[in-house]
């Protein structure tokens, strides 16, 4: 039996090594957290990275096969980058990518993944959009950036895939591909445009 004199200090005893704990875990998840976030967002635009997007556009493709809803695929490139970091030098490129970024990810609706492809490239997830959905985002987002202000103009140019799941061995890098042809068609028809892939 516990002698009553030990009894409030063992309760102390039990309180300090509780708080301690309690410090330790909400640290330890403050770093996991961090940790997290380092790994999957592009630090300048605060997008998801690379890395994240390609792990996300694979599981939304193998999400089409299975249950057969419809995603769609924004590739949009800020046109005529390089002569605006060559005029306004780069801090002004980054701030401008920034604006660019933030204007997609107040564009779209939360279940959206905005990722920053490389450069001045973005790319834009759409889960269950079909075609037509797909073609207004892309034109409101194409939209929003044309009204900025900045330094100089900025404008995108911005290339749509879509997927159904009906070929079935389609793959990631094939819906990328897709809205990569768009892009390019729409750069050749003079920038500031959105393009559809046919198929």
């Amino acid at each position: 039996m516990i002698a009553s004199w030990l009894v409030p200090s063992l309760i102390t005893l039990l309180l300090v090594v509780g708080a301690a704990y309690w410090l330790f875990e909400r640290r330890y998840r403050r770093l996991i957290d961090n940790l997290y976030t380092q790994a999957t967002t592009d630090g300048l635009t605060g997008l998801y990275n690379h890395i994240c997007f390609q792990m996300r556009l694979r599981e939304e493709v193998g999400r089409v096969k299975r249950y057969r809803r419809p995603m769609a695929l924004l590739m949009i490139d800020v046109d005529g980058f390089k002569p605006f970091n060559d005029r306004f030098g780069h801090p002004a490129g980054d701030e401008a990518l920034r604006m660019v970024a933030q204007s997609i990810r107040v564009t779209l609706r939360r279940v959206d993944l905005p990722a920053r492809y490389g450069g001045e490239e973005f790319a834009v997830i759409l889960p269950e959009t079909p075609q037509a959905g797909a073609m207004v985002a892309a034109e409101r987002v194409r939209q929003r950036i044309e009204a900025l202000v900045g330094l100089a103009p900025l404008t995108v140019s911005i290339g749509v895939s879509t997927y159904d799941g009906a070929e079935q061995g389609a793959a990631a890098s094939d819906v990328i591909r897709w809205a990569d042809a768009a892009l390019y068609a729409a750069k050749a028809s003079g920038k500031n445009a959105v393009r559809l892939h046919s198929v």
